[in-house]
């Protein structure tokens, strides 16, 4: 409610550092360090207020929670349910376990939080994707951070930690809606994703990855949109 004395922290826990996480560090391996490992990742949301001049953590709090990767999170957008997400974990291709090397992240402007997951490439032998907000791309997604067009719509720049990759912008289809994050739920599930291309003359536009649109057809493995949105660096390159 505008306090400057009393609200939330939010923080990423990106990655963990096992020689220090265990007592004998790398050592030695077992199920029971695999799993403090795990539970050491995601994201901690505490309650905070200033007292007696001084922050102090408030506890027992009902807005404190932990994700980690045991955490479910449900996919949103383009990729939900798409045949490409599909597991024997989960064969409906809607729900992915937990969140891991959340690297930057940004205050929505109806209240909500997104992070960025980052290096997920060494942690998976195949494809891994609050909701996981297919729309925005799949990618090392270093952060994003949004603004707000003049027409009240949102509109998320990402960049990738990644050698060669890209930079992308995702513009929502429909405007920022009153009423905070109920009200804009599935805002970031709905809208046009852009990848940035820089010429050698300095100048640069934004490349619409709509399945249909230029190489992204079917002939080239992109059916519809929820291969693109999953295949981001795919598409980017062609």
């Amino acid at each position: 409610d505008g306090s400057s004395t009393h609200g939330l922290l939010v923080m990423n826990h990106e990655y963990t550092d096992d020689g220090l996480l265990h007592a004998d560090g790398m050592k030695t391996w077992s199920a029971e360090k695999v799993r403090k490992a795990q539970a050491a990742h995601g994201v901690s949301v505490i309650e905070v207020q200033f007292v007696d001049g001084r922050w102090q953590m408030l506890r027992p709090s009902g807005y404190a929670r932990r994700f980690t990767t045991y955490s479910p999170f449900a996919l949103s957008g383009p990729a939900a349910g798409h045949a490409l997400m599909k597991t024997a974990a989960d064969p409906a291709g809607r729900t992915v376990l937990g969140t891991l090397n959340n690297c930057a992240s940004s205050m929505t402007p109806w209240g909500t939080y997104l992070s960025g997951e980052e290096n997920w490439a060494f942690y998976f032998d195949g494809p891994e994707s609050p909701d996981k907000r297919t729309a925005l791309g799949r990618a090392a997604h270093e952060g994003a951070w949004i603004a707000t067009t003049q027409d009240g719509r949102a509109v998320v720049y990402s960049g990738e930690d990644a050698r060669f990759e890209y930079i992308y912008k995702f513009v929502s289809r429909d405007r920022i809606a009153p009423g905070g994050a109920k009200a804009n739920a599935t805002l970031l599930d709905h809208g046009t994703l852009y990848v940035a291309r820089f010429d050698a003359d300095g100048s640069g536009r934004w490349l619409p990855l709509v399945q249909g649109q230029g190489p992204l057809i079917a002939a080239n493995g992109f059916a519809d949109q929820g291969a693109v949105v999953i295949r981001s660096r795919q598409a980017s390159d062609l």
